[in-house]
């Protein structure tokens, strides 16, 4: 399977990975979105540590219209399984995503390149530390994830420019840790290591949004 379009992989990779940690049926749409805006996230940090987005943030979060598209296209080319599929009126509808054989075969084809084998290391890592939290709370995650909430209190609806490690304050965070770790004896993080640590992050930004409106 030729992978002509960058989403066309990053489903592959989420659903696989999900697949794999938690959620075996499937994710939902709103599910699917976030997890890959994680990815974009975090994969951009982890080049930062280790040495093209679209999503915006939408009213219910960060939300990418290309994921969509290749979603869809992938159901009609029979990568992607559809089920509990639901319209509530004009673009509004929910449904959950799967990989069909043929689906997971094209993941097994496509990471023979070893680019696309460490983002779905990554993918995994990131479905294994939702599945801890339950993937019921993936969209609190995304809502701490600090790029987005710096965006939302802004109010500013210009593209999130996830892939510029200077737009990505998850990335900015990440390079302190790094930091540290080179001026001890450890010079290279590994790739669980780094995701769990910012898991930790989303953590604290979730936790300390939820003691913010305690207090109020």
């Amino acid at each position: 399977m030729m992978v002509d379009n960058q989403r066309f992989k990053d489903v592959l990779l989420s659903l696989g990975a999900a697949m794999s940690h938690g959620v075996p049926t499937g994710l939902h749409r709103i599910q699917l979105q976030k997890f890959i805006y994680l990815q974009d996230v975090l994969i951009t940090a982890w080049r930062e540590v280790a040495k093209p987005s679209a999503f915006v943030p939408w009213n219910r979060g960060p939300y990418d219209r290309q994921i969509q598209n290749a979603v869809d296209a992938l159901a009609f080319r029979g990568f992607v399984e559809v089920s509990n599929l639901v319209f509530r009126g004009t673009r509004n509808a929910s449904s959950t995503y799967r990989l069909s054989s043929d689906g997971r075969n094209a993941l097994g084809s496509i990471r023979k390149d070893i680019t696309i084998e460490v983002e779905f290391a990554l993918a995994e890592e990131i479905a294994r530390e939702i599945e801890r939290r339950g993937w019921s709370d993936i969209v609190d995650l995304v809502y701490a994830e600090p790029t987005y909430v710096s965006a939302r209190n802004r109010d500013d609806a210009r593209s999130l420019r996830t892939s510029d490690p200077n737009e990505n304050i998850t990335t900015q965070i990440i390079r302190a840790f790094q930091r540290a770790w080179t001026e001890g004896p450890t010079q290279q993080v590994s790739p669980d290591c780094f995701v769990q640590i910012a898991f930790l992050v989303l953590d604290e930004y979730r936790h300390s949004n939820k003691r913010e409106k305690l207090d109020k």
